[in-house]
């Protein structure tokens, strides 16, 4: 007797399928994410803000001292991890606006950060660490200056600054930020966040960019 061939590949490859979209959802019910903690975030990888072309050439907006721009930078990345051996969610982000005058030569940022662990168990990591990194790059010399706590270098056309702290027997850090101030003839503007969550000797990381 001659097989279907074309029905007998047919069916197994819907049951392949099948069974792959079973594993998925088990996998995701597997997860021991505290609904009280709120929704995990969606991963979001965030493009630098540009602000003047690279390598030259004419500005986005004509060069005049009296105007100014919007923009905005958002990243935020989640994995799963098992401190205790139930897996659960860790997540870092962050949400920054960006203003720019003065012909493209001044970007001030405003924004928030966050590092979380959304597990139940343990429902506190041992420590939430959240390092918040942003940096310009320029055509020219550039600066940067922001408020204490924040540390500063820079390169022939380049300025980074960074914040970072360490909060105890949390599930979240988080940070609010306010008046940093690149300036140069500005081509971008970047930022990534990292979140480093310690359960007792074991640490675990993550960074949004």
């Amino acid at each position: 007797m001659k097989r279907n061939t074309k029905s007998y590949f047919a069916i197994a490859a819907a049951t392949a399928l099948l069974f792959t979209n079973v594993n998925a959802a088990n996998a995701d019910d597997l997860l021991d994410n505290d609904p009280a903690k709120g929704a995990v975030p969606a991963d979001i990888t965030s493009h630098s803000a540009f602000l003047f072309p690279a390598g030259g050439g004419a500005p986005i907006k004509t060069r005049a001292a009296n105007w100014s721009l919007t923009g905005a930078l958002q990243g935020s990345a989640t994995r799963a991890i098992s401190p205790a051996g139930t897996a659960a969610n860790i997540s870092s982000g962050f949400t920054s606006n960006l203003v720019v005058s003065n012909s493209n030569s001044v970007c001030t940022v405003s924004g928030n950060s966050s590092a979380m662990w959304f597990g139940s168990k343990p429902y506190n990591a041992t420590a939430v660490m959240l390092t918040d990194t942003l940096w310009a790059n320029s055509l020219s010399p550039t600066g940067v200056s922001a408020g204490a706590g924040w540390s500063a270098s820079f390169g022939v056309t380049t300025a980074t600054t960074s914040f970072s702290n360490e909060v105890s027997n949390t599930w979240k850090n988080t940070h609010d930020y306010s008046g940093i101030q690149f300036s140069g003839l500005l081509i971008n503007v970047n930022q990534n966040s990292l979140g480093s969550f310690r359960f007792g000797s074991a640490t675990y990381n993550i960074t949004a960019n």
